[in-house]
C-alpha cells in the first residue's frame, strides 16, 4: 500500500511539470539518478528528459546548468539509439549554454569537460578522426584550465598518447605523456593506483623515446621503473619493461645481452597470457639474430614462433624479417612471397599501390614504422635482385615503389603537428633517398634521379615558404606570439624540478599554448583555401622547368647527395646533364681536410702546396673532368659544407680558383628557386644597417672598431639608407625594423653554438637565438647580409639540411642572405662587404657582385696572406640571385656649394668684362 502510495506521489508531481517550469533542484537530482540508476532503461530515460526538455524549451529556461545538464545527458542517450546526429547536436549545445555564459552565477563551466569527453566519443563512433581528436584536445585544455575534471583528461589522453605514436608524432608524444604522469601523480591518491594509471602513458613515451633513438634518457627511467615493479611483485608490469629495456641494451652494442631480455619479456609475457607481448618478444629476439648476431637459421626459428602468438600487426613486422632471411640467401621468390603475406595482414591481396588509395595513416592502427620498414625493404630487395641478376624489371619496380613511398610520406607528414617529428622521420626514412637515386643511377635515368634528389631535400622549408606567402600579417603575428611562449615554456620547463608544483603548472601552460597554436593554424588553412592548396603541394620541379624557370642559358647546377654508403652528385647545364657515384670514404676526407686547410691560416699559410693539391682534389672528384660552360653556378649541397669558389682547378704556379671563372651561389634545393617571395613595396630599393660596435659588459664580446664607419660607406650606394649603431643597436630595434627594408646588413657577432645548443647573433643589449628569430608580420626584404662569423652554420638534419640563420630567414620568405661559413677576419669582412655593394650599385646580380668583390679584393691586397682564401672565400649567398636598382643618394651639399662657386665665377667674371668696356 505504501509503495503504491509513493508511486502515485510521483506520478503526479511528474505529471505536473509539463505544465509549468521544473524546479531546477529536483531536475538536477532526478538527472543524476537516472544516470546512475540500473532499474530504469534508456529508452524510458530518453522519454522523460525529452519530456523535461519540452516543457523547459516552452518556458525559456535555458540558460544555466541544469538545462546544460540535461541536454548532455539527452545526447549521450541518443547513442544508445545509434542516432549520433542528434547526439552530437545535443552535446554541441549543452557546451554553447556553457560557453556563452561561462560568467553567470547560474553556470558550471567544468561541465563542458565531460561533454567534450562525450563528443569524442560520438565521432570516434562516426570515425570523424580529426573532429574527435579536436574533442579530446578540448576536454583536456578545459580540464586543465579549470583545474578540474582530470579523470576526463586522463581518459582523453590515454586515447590520444597511443594515437600520437601510431601515427609517427613521436615528441608531441612524449610531452604529452610526461603530462598524463604528472596529472596521475598529483591526483591519485596510493601509490598503487599511481602505478597502475601511469603505466599507460610510461610504456607509450618510452617506446616513442626508443623510435627517436633517445635510448639513454629511456634506459634511465625504464631502470627505475623496474627496480619499483620488482619490488612491488607486479609481474604484469616486467614483461614490458624488460622488452622496453632490451631496446636500450641493444642500441648500446650488447646484442646477447638484449636477447637475454627479450627471453624475460616472453617468459613474464606468457605467464599473464598476454599473446601480444609474446609475439613482440621472440620477433625482437630473431631481429636481433639476423641483422645483429647474423644467425639466419636461429633467427627464422624465432619468427616462425612468434607467429604463433601474433596479432595482425605484429604478423605484418614478422613476415618482412622473414623475407628479408630470403633475400640475404637470394632467394627472391621466396622474399616477395612473405612480402606479400605481410601485405596480407592489411587485406587479401593488398601491395604498396594500395598505400596511396587507401587511408592507411589516420587509420591509427599502430603500424606506420613497421609498414614504411617493410616496403622499404622490399624495394631493397628489388635491387639487390637487379644487380644479382640483372633483371631490369626488378630495378624498375623498385623505383616506383620508392615513388610511392615518397607520396606516402608527404601524405604522412601533413598529419604530423610538431616539426620534430616531421624532421625525425625525414632522417629516419633518408635510406629512401639513397637506394633511389642509386637505382636511377644503375638504370642512368637522370629525370627520376632529379626527382629524388628533389624531394629528399629542404621540403619542410619549401612548406614554411608557402604557409607564409598565404597568411595575412595578423595571423603571422599570432603564430609568432604563441611558438616564442612555447619557446619559452619549453626553456622554463627544462629548468624546473619534475616533482614541483610548478613543472606541473608549466606543462598544463604548454599544452594549452600548443593547442591553441594548433587551433590557429587549422583557422589560418580553412579560411584560405590557397594556404592550404600549397602546403599540400607536391609539385616537383623537372629538368626542363628547371632548365627554363632557372638555368635558363648562363646558369648551371649541382647537387649532392650524401648517403650512407656513396656520394651522388647531378651536374644540369643548359644543354648536358651528368650524374656520377663517388666513394664516400674519399670525399668524406677530402672535404674535411678542404675545410682545415680553409678556416685555419696559419696551416694555410704553412702548407700551401697541401692546401693547393687537397682542393684540386676535391674538384677533380667531384666535377670528374666534365667540360663545364661559362656563366653562374648554383650548388645544392648536402653533408659537409664548403665553398665551391676555393677549390682549384689547376694550380702549377698560382692556383687558378673556381671563383676567377664561375659567379656561385648556393640553394638549399631547386624547387626552393621556384617560390615566389613577396616583392618589395618601396619605390626605390632602401637598406637598414646595424652595428652595435660594443656590446652589454655581460655579453663578454670584443668591439667591432670600424664597423659603424663600414656602414657609413656602404649608405653613399643608396638614397634612402637607415643605419642603427651603438646603443640604437638593440634587438628589439631589429626585430621590429628589419622587414620594411630591402637589404639588411649586419655587421655583428655570431656563433653556430650557445648554451642553448641554437646558433646566436649578438646585439648591442642582448642575443638573438636561431629559434627565436619569428616574424611579425611579412618582410619585404629580399636580402639579408650577415657579416658575422658562422652565420651559414647550425645543426645539421639528415634530408633538411643545416638549420642556421640564412635558413631562418628564408623560412620568413626572404629570398636570399649572404653568410659566413666560419670566423671571418674583420678588415677583410668590412673590404669585401663595401665592394660587393659597389658592384651591385652598377646593376650587376648579387652572385656576380660578390664575385667581382672577391676577385678585386684578391688582386688589389697589397699583404700575400690575405690573398689566402680564408680571407675572402668564408662569404656565400644562399638563395634567389637578384638584381637590385640601387637608387643613389644625391649629394646635395656638394652640388650646392658648386653652383655656388660657379655663380661666383660667373658674377665675377662678369664684373670683369664690365671694367674692361
Amino acid at each position: 500500500m505504501k509503495k503504491g502510495f509513493l508511486f502515485f506521489v510521483h506520478f503526479l508531481f511528474y505529471s505536473t511539470l509539463f505544465g509549468q517550469c521544473p524546479d531546477r533542484h529536483f531536475l538536477w537530482h532526478r538527472i543524476i539518478y537516472l544516470r546512475d540508476s540500473s532499474r530504469v532503461a534508456p529508452e524510458k530515460q530518453f522519454d522523460e528528459l525529452s519530456a523535461y526538455r519540452k516543457t523547459m524549451d516552452q518556458c525559456g529556461y535555458r540558460d544555466d546548468s541544469t538545462y546544460a545538464f540535461l541536454l548532455q545527458r539527452i545526447g549521450w542517450l541518443y547513442t544508445t539509439k545509434n542516432d549520433f546526429a542528434n547526439a552530437i547536436l545535443c552535446t554541441q549545445k549543452s557546451i554553447a549554454i556553457v560557453d556563452e555564459h561561462k560568467n553567470s552565477p547560474a553556470i558550471i563551466p567544468s561541465m563542458s569537460i565531460k561533454s567534450y569527453f562525450n563528443l569524442s566519443l560520438m565521432y570516434d563512433s562516426l570515425k570523424l578522426e580529426t573532429k574527435k581528436i579536436a574533442a579530446w584536445d578540448s576536454c583536456i585544455s578545459h580540464a586543465i584550465s579549470l583545474q578540474t575534471g582530470y579523470q576526463y583528461a586522463l581518459d582523453a589522453l590515454s586515447f590520444l598518447v597511443p594515437l600520437l605514436f601510431n601515427k609517427g608524432d613521436y615528441f608531441r608524444c612524449v610531452d604529452y605523456a610526461n603530462l598524463a604522469e604528472s596529472l596521475v601523480a598529483k591526483t591519485s591518491t596510493t601509490d598503487v593506483e599511481r602505478e597502475e594509471r601511469s603505466i599507460e602513458f610510461f610504456t607509450w613515451k618510452i617506446n616513442a623515446l626508443v623510435f627517436l633513438k633517445r635510448t639513454n634518457e629511456a634506459g634511465s627511467q625504464l631502470i627505475n621503473e623496474i627496480d619499483l615493479a620488482v619490488k612491488n611483485g607486479e609481474v604484469d608490469l616486467l614483461g614490458t619493461l624488460y622488452g622496453l629495456y632490451a631496446f636500450v641494451v641493444r642500441d648500446e652494442g650488447k646484442s646477447l645481452a638484449a636477447v637475454e631480455y627479450y627471453r624475460k619479456c616472453f617468459n613474464y609475457n606468457d605467464r599473464i597470457k598476454f599473446k601480444r607481448g609474446c609475439a613482440e618478444a621472440l620477433n625482437n629476439i630473431g631481429f636481433t639474430y639476423l641483422f645483429y648476431l647474423n644467425e639466419n637459421k636461429k633467427a627464422i626459428f624465432y619468427f616462425f614462433k612468434a607467429l604463433k602468438y601474433a596479432d595482425a600487426d605484429e604478423a605484418l613486422n614478422i613476415y618482412d624479417n622473414i623475407a628479408n632471411i630470403y633475400a640475404k640467401e637470394q632467394k627472391y621468390d621466396s622474399a616477395f612471397h612473405y612480402f606479400q603475406k605481410a601485405f596480407d595482414q592489411l587485406g587479401p591481396g593488398f601491395s604498396e599501390k594500395d598505400l596511396l588509395k587507401k587511408n592507411i595513416i589516420a587509420s591509427g592502427s599502430g603500424i606506420t614504422e613497421y609498414l614504411t620498414g617493410m616496403v622499404l625493404d622490399k624495394a631493397a630487395v628489388c635491387l639487390s635482385q637487379y644487380k644479382a641478376t640483372g633483371n631490369e624489371r626488378a630495378l624498375n619496380d623498385a623505383i616506383n615503389i620508392y615513388r610511392i613511398m615518397d607520396q606516402y610520406f608527404d601524405k604522412l607528414k601533413t598529419i604530423q603537428s610538431d616539426i620534430q617529428s616531421k624532421l625525425f622521420w625525414k632522417s629516419n626514412n633518408r635510406r629512401l633517398y639513397e637506394q633511389a637515386i642509386e637505382a636511377c643511377y644503375l638504370k642512368k635515368d637522370i629525370q627520376d634521379a632529379f626527382y629524388f634528389f628533389e624531394k629528399s631535400r629542404a621540403i619542410l622549408l619549401n612548406d614554411q615558404v608557402n604557409e607564409q606567402r598565404w597568411m595575412a600579417d595578423a595571423d603571422i603575428a599570432n603564430q609568432t606570439v604563441l611558438k616564442k611562449n612555447i619557446i619559452d615554456l619549453n626553456l622554463k620547463l627544462s629548468s624546473t624540478a619534475q616533482s614541483s608544483d610548478e613543472y606541473l603548472k608549466i606543462q598544463k601552460d604548454l599544452y594549452l599554448k600548443n593547442q591553441q597554436l594548433d587551433i590557429l593554424t587549422d583557422s589560418i588553412k580553412n579560411k584560405n583555401p590557397m594556404y592550404f592548396k600549397n602546403y599540400l603541394d607536391t609539385s616537383f620541379i623537372s629538368v626542363s622547368q628547371l632548365r627554363k624557370d632557372v638555368l635558363g642559358n648562363s646558369k648551371s647546377l649541382i647537387e649532392i647527395f650524401s648517403g650512407d654508403s656513396a656520394v651522388y652528385v647531378l651536374i644540369i647545364t643548359n644543354r648536358n646533364q651528368h650524374l656520377a657515384k663517388i666513394n664516400k670514404q674519399l670525399y668524406d676526407s677530402l672535404a674535411t681536410s678542404f675545410n682545415s686547410f680553409i678556416s685555419n691560416p696559419g696551416l694555410l699559410n704553412k702548407d700551401f702546396k697541401g692546401w693547393i693539391n687537397t682542393s684540386h682534389r676535391l674538384y677533380a672528384l667531384v666535377f670528374q673532368n666534365n667540360i663545364l660552360p661559362d656563366g653562374s653556378f648554383i650548388i645544392s649541397p648536402d653533408g659537409v659544407n664548403y665553398p665551391f669558389e676555393a677549390l682549384v682547378i689547376s694550380g702549377k704556379q698560382e692556383p687558378d680558383y673556381f671563383l676567377n671563372h664561375y659567379a656561385t651561389s648556393y640553394t638549399y634545393s631547386a624547387k626552393y628557386l621556384t617560390n615566389e617571395f613577396t616583392e618589395s613595396t618601396n619605390s626605390s630599393n632602401t637598406i637598414f644597417g646595424i652595428a652595435p660596435v660594443n656590446y652589454n659588459d655581460d655579453l663578454n664580446l670584443a668591439p667591432l672598431i670600424e664597423s659603424d664607419n663600414s656602414l657609413k660607406k656602404i649608405n653613399k650606394y643608396f638614397s634612402n639608407g637607415v643605419n642603427y649603431v651603438f646603443e640604437k643597436a638593440t634587438k628589439n630595434n631589429f626585430i621590429q625594423n628589419f622587414p620594411a627594408y630591402d637589404i639588411v646588413q649586419l655587421y655583428t657577432h655570431a656563433s653556430d653554438s650557445s648554451g642553448h645548443n641554437d646558433p646566436v647573433i649578438y646585439f648591442a643589449d642582448s642575443a638573438l637565438y636561431l629559434s627565436s628569430l619569428l616574424p611579425y608580420r611579412k618582410p619585404v626584404t629580399q636580402l639579408v647580409v650577415l657579416s658575422a662569423c658562422e652565420t651559414a652554420n647550425g645543426k645539421f638534419y639528415q634530408g633538411e639540411g643545416i638549420f642556421s640563420f640564412n635558413r631562418g630567414f628564408a623560412a620568413m620568405g626572404i629570398p636570399a642572405a649572404i653568410s659566413n661559413l666560419w670566423s671571418v677576419e674583420n678588415g677583410s669582412t668590412y673590404r669585401i662587404t663595401e665592394l660587393f655593394y659597389k658592384y651591385l650599385a652598377k646593376g650587376l646580380p648579387t652572385d656576380v657582385a660578390l664575385q667581382k668583390a672577391k676577385l678585386e679584393f684578391i688582386n688589389t691586397s697589397i699583404s700575400k696572406e690575405k690573398k689566402l682564401p680564408y680571407y675572402w672565400a668564408g662569404a656565400i649567398l644562399t638563395g634567389k640571385v637578384a638584381y637590385f636598382k640601387v637608387a643613389h643618394s644625391v649629394p646635395w651639399l656638394g652640388i650646392i656649394i658648386l653652383l655656388i662657386v660657379l655663380l661666383s665665377i660667373t658674377f665675377f667674371t662678369g664684373k670683369s668684362l664690365l671694367r674692361k668696356k
